[in-house]
């Protein structure tokens, strides 16, 4: 393949990944993974990633600081390797400028980190059980899935996971809006990996040591394979069956960003309001008191991503002047391109939130 190639020739390659910004504001979707209110992992989804492979020079280059490619301007021929024996036919002799190449591509990414865990054992285990769990539950080829150990193999701290298909297939996203996924995947990781999910008993050891090409060894990430142990991961693994993902709603923690809702809240029936979307583990909203200029109008709470404005109706929205108005709003709204959800004080708020999963997640009861 072409990254063989690029290592066959000595090329040190760097990934780097960017996520699509609408309106000055990032536009990813992220989770929280939490078990015994211990947060374990963090999940960052957008469908428009832009992706960078960036070759920095030769593997073998003495300076750090001068990465990249020197390139004659004049003839445009790439300098040959400082190591190599000295051409006296070089055709990049002459005036040269030093490039860094790379390309871009944009992609279905998701980037999940660890708070408990960060040795390379564990970071390189899992990022080959979660590999081999995706595939084996979304029922994918491996070419439809890459992963990338993030920033580099020598300092993982994320795991990046892209579908490299042109256009993907969808899957990653689930793992982000579906809070069942990530518990389904820990289960078959530990089958993955030998190990019976509810009792953790060994089915592998007459077989498998810390690993095997019938668990988390692959062709594809030979350069792990000292790395890998199934073991490391186990526990880890088991915890993340019975853990709670829970949907951010936007930048910061999932906490930070219901303490900053609550603070904005103008009256006791909104702070009920996010009570329920923390009980239900549904979706919490971007902002709050979000004013509308051009519809003239400030709703509780606000999804950008989905365009949507919550209302929180109290008692005196039962009067029938006040109804009158937040007809006239709702229609200003909708015939603005908005989606309005109003949740009068008096209704059965889950049965709303049901009717709108796109807006706030499946309801977990």
């Amino acid at each position: 393949c072409d990254e063989e190639e690029r290592q066959r020739y000595g090329y040190k390659m760097v990934t780097a990944y960017e996520f699509p910004e609408v309106g000055g504001k990032s536009d990813r979707k992220d989770a929280e993974v939490y078990a015994k209110a211990q947060r374990l992992i963090r999940l960052n989804y957008s469908d428009a990633t832009t992706l960078y492979r960036i070759n920095m020079g030769w593997a073998n280059q003495q300076s750090p600081a001068a990465p990249g490619f020197l390139l004659n301007l004049e003839r445009g021929y790439w300098a040959s390797n400082p190591k190599d024996t000295d051409d006296p036919n070089d055709k990049a002799a002459g005036s040269q400028k030093r490039v860094v190449p790379y390309v871009t591509d944009t992609k279905n990414a998701l980037i999940m980190a660890f708070d408990t865990l960060s040795d390379p054992v564990a970071m390189a285990s899992l990022q080959s059980a979660f590999k081999e769990a995706i595939q084996k539950h979304f029922q994918i080829e491996p070419r439809e899935l890459s992963c990338e150990a993030m920033p580099s193999l020598n300092n993982r701290k994320e795991i990046l996971f892209y579908e490299a298909s042109e256009g993907g297939a969808g899957i990653l996203r689930q793992l982000v809006e579906d809070p069942k996924v990530i518990p389904l995947l820990a289960r078959c990781a530990l089958e993955i990996c030998h190990f019976d999910p509810d009792t953790l008993e060994d089915q592998g050891a007459d077989t498998c040591g810390k690993a095997c090409y019938n668990c988390l060894l692959d062709y594809a990430n030979q350069s792990d394979h000292q790395l890998l142990d199934r073991f490391r991961i186990r526990d880890f693994l088991k915890e993340l069956m019975a853990a709670e993902c829970k949907p951010a709603g936007g930048r910061g923690s999932r906490e930070e960003r219901m303490i900053a809702l609550r603070k904005r809240c103008d009256s006791e029936l909104e702070k009920k309001w996010l009570d329920q979307i923390d009980q239900f583990m549904l979706r919490p909203p971007g902002a709050a008191q979000h004013l509308i200029e051009s519809c003239s109008t400030l709703p509780d709470f606000f999804y950008h991503e989905y365009n949507a404005a919550i209302y929180i109706d109290g008692p005196i929205h039962d009067r029938p002047e006040e109804i009158r108005k937040d007809d006239e709003i709702t229609n200003r709204l909708i015939a603005a391109g908005y989606i309005v959800v109003r949740f009068q004080h008096k209704e059965d708020w889950p049965e709303i939130f049901q009717r709108h999963p796109d807006i706030f997640g499946e309801l977990q009861v």
